[in-house]
């Protein structure tokens, strides 16, 4: 007998309460969280050193949480998901590792000579490095990020101060072991996602992964044959995976939502998890999307306009016919997320304001 799809309005309210967004979490519950969503990218454009924040999630000031974390190693930068800065808890760090290390089938004249270099003299930042070695900042940065794709090497970023050491890892970090079975470190990380992200397919996995399907497809494919994961119909989003109490859950309990709309950045985790759908939705050939707008627990909208170093100037919000009349808690997400007097938007949905 065919099962009847799940309710996708159930599905929302669930997905929301586990991002715990409307219900803030306990510095506990987001250091939880915050594993599960790693690696954890900062705000879309923003200021250079930043710390990694969870908007929306935190009943707390989560920036100078991160802040502090960082500076007390407890939380990680390093290169993740295509080469792409992100952080990770210490403690993940090795799981992580092991899934994203690229490690070179040799090294280069100059990745040999900084590794020599920082064993020999310690930590060191760029500028001292190209002193030292009399070769050009050019030649050192990209060297030194692909040390760093490979777990070789450790960015410390303690501010958002230009001038950072670099660092040996296995001289920092002596816990990290990167020789766990990458298929195993796949399949904890997917289902930390999808307890999050609550219902998913590949096309999102790929999309917050930013790893090869093959390898996404066998962690699925294993995690079916472990009955962990199971496939099932979720209406207004199609085919997904769910953990397999997740479907019972959703099957035979009804979850509450408030009725909330926010203005989420571009590397938010549901967006990322999201964005090749979101793209095809709402992206324009002619304005820039600066956030998408989540109604619901469901993205209905986007906010339109350019980024710059200042105020963003935002031209138009803009949301799908069932949600329109909500107007005016629209607008006042989107003022919330682009506070700047210049940033006010001048239309909604086409009309001017």
């Amino acid at each position: 007998m065919r099962m009847l799809a799940l309710d996708g309005q159930n599905l929302a309210a669930l997905r929301m309460r586990r991002q715990l967004i409307g219900n803030k979490a306990s510095e506990q519950e987001y250091q939880l969280l915050f594993r599960d969503l790693s690696p954890v990218a900062t705000v879309y454009w923003c200021r250079p050193g930043e710390p990694p924040v969870l908007r929306f999630r935190a009943g707390f000031d989560d920036r100078s949480f991160n802040a502090c974390r960082r500076e007390r190693r407890e939380v990680i930068k390093g290169r993740f998901q295509g080469g792409n800065i992100g952080y990770v808890d210490r403690r993940d760090l090795s799981l992580y590792g092991s899934i994203y290390r690229k490690a070179p089938k040799a090294l280069t004249e100059i990745q040999e000579e900084l590794i020599a270099l920082l064993r020999r003299e310690g930590p060191m930042n760029i500028g001292l490095m190209k002193e030292m070695t009399g070769r050009l900042v050019k030649e050192i940065t990209p060297a030194l990020h692909k040390l760093q794709e490979a777990f070789i090497v450790f960015e410390d970023q303690v501010s958002n101060e230009w001038d950072r050491a670099w660092y040996l890892m296995e001289e920092e970090f002596p816990e990290l072991d990167l020789g766990l079975p990458r298929g195993e470190a796949i399949e904890a990380a997917v289902l930390r996602f999808g307890y999050r992200i609550v219902a998913f397919d590949l096309k999102m996995a790929k999309a917050f992964f930013r790893l090869p399907v093959r390898d996404l497809k066998a962690a699925v494919d294993g995690l079916l044959t472990q009955g962990a994961l199971v496939a099932r119909t979720v209406e207004g989003e199609g085919d997904r995976l769910l953990l397999s109490e997740d479907a019972a859950l959703l099957e035979n309990e009804r979850i509450s939502m408030e009725p909330l709309a926010l203005a989420l950045h571009r590397n938010d985790f549901l967006v990322k998890a999201m964005e090749p759908t979101l793209k095809e939705r709402f992206d324009r050939p002619d304005e820039e999307v600066l956030q998408y707008l989540l109604v619901d627990g469901r993205f209905q909208g986007a906010v339109y306009g350019g980024f710059k170093n200042g105020p963003f100037l935002v031209e138009e919000v803009w949301v799908e016919e069932p949600v329109r009349g909500r107007k005016d808690e629209i607008l006042q997400a989107v003022r919330e997320e682009n506070p700047a007097p210049d940033s006010r938007p001048k239309r909604f949905c086409g009309q001017e304001l």
